[in-house]
């Protein structure tokens, strides 16, 4: 060797080196700086995005895990679901993400469903335990998503994908070599057949890719599950419970569905000359085809313990977001359950709306149902929403924002924020009746108590037939195993239901200028109102909101109206009469 090529080696090793150092150094300044952002990140409200067409697919795993007592579209839809979905979604990973919207989704019934451990909780919060807990969500950083589509969706297309025909590739592979054994005999007609071969196989190669790109996305996002497991096991963490055991043996089961990976997982042909020549080998021998059929019949084979391995990334990722949910609360606290008892109750004290970064809190002690009245803008609407979601919670993470929360686990279900159906042609009434319809079939259907909130019950009629219907349907509910919690501005209600319904009311303070509200619940009926007052607030001529007044003064006094028996009359001359 002479001396410019030793030399020329020698420089070409130190350029190696000196890149191979440089990557490292950025490794770990990237590691670092990630491990500083995520401590910086816990018990703070998430700042994270998720675009449009990623929300689209969240709900895979929550398609493939249908249970009892999942709430439905219009309870979700009611409650806000999906602004409490982001304030808690401080996950990592896509198993995270859509664990976390299955689990607000699927609230526990007590019959031993576990979806989330309460001492895994506890550890994950203790500062104590902050190393321990920033490894775990490096991993499931580094696990990230499959793309905008669900692992799921993807696993689903897997279990269809036909790989019967593996012996087509099994010939693409073997037809080159004997193209080349030809080609030692016979120069001429080898290098025809050879050429044939190469240019029929590539050909073959980019249709049948096309078919598998889904769940071949899938296949490596399942590679990237099981290496994230297993640096989750090398950690030796403390995690209390089973979990750490189970994994191991799931590790154990898939160990074959790595081998060979190598072909399915690597090569980009983008800029680097080794992948380009390792792609260039797949398309002429089909050598990752053969392997993918492989990886699918391993897959179906041990489809229980790929979903047990999702199911614990995504839970493990989603107790570290629970975990800094509740550190970012202002007032939390881990709920006690009591089934079986005779009547359904609600005991909640200090009890806040999650979403809510200044709440007034309120206790409410009730085994009887709840008929809210009070003024617009008083505070009903989101006490009854603060009720549901502490106890959705409750039954989904173990956590309810309040000082203390007792109850039986309840069925949920509620009628607030209907809207017309232009498209299925009703109107507001026909999808409030149905609304409510779905409440009285869920009352008594299972095992559960029901727990409903109904906000304006009936608002889309006539206030006679409001008044008598909600009526006998708020008494119906109510004797149904089913703890209902109403808002009405209907002062009628509050007393054809005295005997069945408990009253409470939200009330404001009027300085003859403006409204103000204390959100706070106060028992017995409401006995003001302030929607007139809140036109004068906003600029409505005196002279209007001084009728409108009169009118309903006079109203209450007499129990009807002047026009029902001075028909004709303007209604500047009623005023004036009033």
């Amino acid at each position: 060797m002479t001396d410019s090529t030793a030399a020329f080696w020698l420089l070409a090793a130190v350029i190696v080196a000196a890149v191979a150092a440089l990557g490292a150094v950025n490794e770990k300044r990237r590691r670092r700086e990630t491990f500083s952002r995520l401590q910086k990140a816990f018990g703070k409200i998430p700042d994270k995005k998720i675009s449009a067409a990623r929300r689209e697919h969240l709900g895979g795993y929550l398609e493939s895990h249908k249970r009892e007592n999942q709430i439905d579209a219009i309870t979700w839809n009611d409650l806000d679901m999906d602004q409490v979905f982001a304030r808690i979604d401080s996950t990592h990973s896509g198993a995270g993400e859509e664990y976390l919207y299955f689990l607000l989704h699927s609230p526990e019934t007590g019959k031993g469903e576990e979806t989330v451990h309460e001492k895994t909780l506890r550890f994950l919060q203790d500062p104590q335990n902050e190393s321990a807990r920033i490894a775990l969500e490096l991993i499931q950083t580094d696990l990230g998503r499959m793309g905008t589509y669900s692992f799921f969706e993807g696993l689903s297309s897997l279990e269809k994908a036909e790989t019967k025909e593996t012996g087509k590739h099994v010939a693409a592979l073997l037809l080159p070599f004997l193209s080349i054994g030809i080609l030692l005999f016979n120069a001429q007609l080898g290098l025809i057949l050879l050429l044939a071969v190469i240019v029929l196989n590539i050909a073959a190669y980019s249709q049948e890719k096309k078919k598998i790109q889904e769940s071949l996305s899938c296949i490596r996002y399942l590679l990237r599950m099981r290496r994230a497991a297993e640096k989750i096991l090398s950690l030796k963490t403390d995690l209390p419970g089973e979990d750490l055991a189970a994994l191991s043996k799931i590790c154990g089961s898939l160990s074959g569905f790595s081998r060979g990976s190598f072909w399915v997982t690597t090569g980009s042909g983008a800029g680097n000359p080794q992948d380009a020549i390792l792609d260039y080998i797949r398309m002429i021998f089909h050598v990752d085809l053969i392997q993918f059929a492989k990886m699918v019949n391993e897959v179906r084979s041990h489809r229980k313990d790929v979903d047990a391995l999702a199911t614990f990334l995504g839970r493990i990722d989603t107790e570290c977001a629970v975990a800094s949910f509740r550190e970012s609360l202002p007032l939390w606290c881990d709920p006690s359950f009591a089934d079986g008892c005779e009547k359904p109750f609600f005991h909640a004290e200090l009890l806040c709306h999650p979403l809510l970064s200044d709440p007034v809190p309120n206790d409410l002690a009730t085994d009887r149902s709840l008929l809210l009245t009070g003024s617009n803008a008083s505070g009903k609407s989101t006490f009854l929403k603060s009720c549901a979601l502490s106890a959705l919670l409750a039954q989904t993470i173990h956590t309810a924002a309040a000082k203390s929360y007792e109850a039986p686990h309840f069925a949920i279900c509620s009628s607030m924020a209907l809207r017309d159906s232009i498209a299925g042609g009703a109107s507001y009434f026909m999808v409030e009746i149905r609304s409510l319809k779905r409440i009285r079939d869920a009352a008594g259907a299972g095992d559960l108590p029901v727990l409903a909130l109904i906000d304006e019950v009936l608002r889309g009629t006539n206030t006679a037939e409001r008044i008598a219907a909600s009526t006998e349907i708020l008494k119906d509910l109510a004797g149904r195993d089913t703890l209902v919690f109403a808002a009405t501005h209907d002062r009628e209600l509050t007393e054809s239901l005295a005997e069945t319904y408990e009253n409470c009311h939200f009330e404001e303070t009027w300085d003859g200028k403006d409204v103000t509200f204390s959100y706070r619940l106060h028992e017995g009926p409401a006995t003001t109102r302030n929607a007139i007052r809140l036109l004068g607030a906003v600029g409505f001529d005196p002279e209007v909101t001084s009728r409108a007044e009169a009118l309903a003064e006079d109203f209450e006094k007499t129990g009807h109206w002047h026009w029902e028996k001075d028909a004709g009359k303007t209604s500047a001359q009623l005023g004036e009469k009033v």
